[in-house]
């Protein structure tokens, strides 16, 4: 049912229609399908560049930009498909109630992680970057693929 209502290109019928268990059950299946693909959607290198590239609020975008098009092709094509999905979510904020920030909140710390530290504030302190990164790149989503056709 819901996807012949996604069909018919009116997002707000498809949305309204969810109840909130449904919207956990997708999230749910969604992170445990990336988890059990992937783990860390970025590989271990990417990931220590990242963080040591974003200091507090701030990080230099062209070169998040610039890693994340280094990641191999597979989890690459599966982080473009899940900002495409964050993207269109946090577009229709008004009837999903998920912004850029909230799912950037619920998603970055099961896809962008390290899997060898074990230091609660160290995890703690690169799961707030790595927040910020994958707001950014909700955010910028259907300008990323532009900006990197250009170059």
């Amino acid at each position: 049912a819901l996807t012949q209502k996604a069909h018919t290109g009116n997002v707000e019928s498809v949305y309204s229609s969810l109840s909130c268990s449904d919207i956990y059950n997708v999230a749910d299946f969604l992170l445990k399908w990336c988890y059990d693909s992937f783990g860390s959607v970025v590989t271990p290198k990417i990931y220590k560049e990242l963080i040591k590239n974003t200091v507090e609020d701030d990080f230099p975008k062209t070169i998040v930009k610039g890693l994340i098009f280094c990641l191999p092709p597979e989890e690459l094509s599966t982080l473009m498909a899940l900002l495409q999905a964050c993207q269109l979510i946090s577009a229709a904020h008004e009837v999903t109630k998920m912004s850029a920030q909230a799912l950037a909140t619920c998603i970055a710390p099961n896809l962008f992680y390290n899997a060898t530290e074990t230091d609660l504030k160290v995890m703690q302190a690169e799961a707030q970057q790595c927040n910020r990164i994958f707001e950014y790149l909700i955010e910028e989503f259907p300008h990323l693929l532009q900006v990197n056709a250009q170059n």
